[in-house]
């Protein structure tokens, strides 16, 4: 029981991080201890998004000042 319970919140920081809430729940449920140290150490896609996006605006922006 306290697997299942360890497993939901495993889950939801797995989609978090950009992974799939299904696939996180199941490597901890499955896994276990091993399950939930490989969630805890995937990289976190969320943010590696985010930063591209970030970048990708600022090299936009840079390309339109230089226009002008």
């Amino acid at each position: 029981m306290a697997w299942a319970v360890i497993s939901f919140f495993c889950g939801r920081y797995g989609r978090e991080k950009g992974y799939s809430f299904w696939f996180s729940f199941l490597l901890c449920l499955l896994g276990q201890l091993i399950g939930l140290l490989a969630v805890l150490l995937l990289p976190d896609i969320a943010r590696i998004r985010a930063d591209a996006v970030g970048r990708c605006l600022l090299y936009t922006s840079d390309a339109a000042d230089e226009e002008d």
